[in-house]
């Protein structure tokens, strides 16, 4: 009985997406024309859309990974920082503080960098340093929330 049940689902699943690639077909959607062919492992008809859509494609994932690595760049200054015990106040441990945004943000804090902190008074960098850590903070926790709630709903 299970084996009928789960025969007849695989069979549903297999038109649903057959009639989901030729909706994607006449609307000219390349992304969903693209990986439906690709869950059929059939061969286009329109190659030029198929190919638009594989563009597509690799360009969401490589946006995906790239806020993913940025997330975990904020992530790992904020707790190296925590690590490092650096202090809050804005004039105290200014070295530390340099240190660790020219390590984490060199293209803006960086000797090249677009906002290079050797001109500044130690309250400034301070300032920034507390700012972005703070922005870290959030971040990391919004990604935490996030990959819960995803986790939560993959275990459904």
């Amino acid at each position: 009985m299970e084996a009928q049940r789960a025969r007849l689902w695989k069979g549903n699943e297999l038109a649903n997406l057959e009639r989901a690639r030729h909706e994607a077909l006449k609307r000219a959607d390349c992304l969903e024309y693209f990986l439906a062919c690709n869950a059929l492992g059939v061969e286009p008809e329109w190659r030029d859309l198929y190919e638009q859509g594989r563009v597509l494609a690799q360009v969401r994932e490589a946006r995906a990974d790239s806020k993913t690595a940025r997330a975990e760049l904020y992530a790992n200054f904020a707790r190296e920082a925590e690590q490092l015990g650096i202090s809050l106040t804005l004039d105290k441990q200014t070295h530390e503080k340099v240190r660790l945004l020219e390590k984490y943000f060199p293209k803006r804090f960086g000797v090249r960098g677009v906002q290079p902190l050797n001109a500044l008074e130690s309250c400034a960098i301070g300032k920034i340093f507390l700012n972005l850590l703070n922005y870290a903070q959030k971040r990391a926790t919004r990604n935490r929330k996030i990959s819960r709630a995803k986790h939560h709903l993959l275990e459904r």
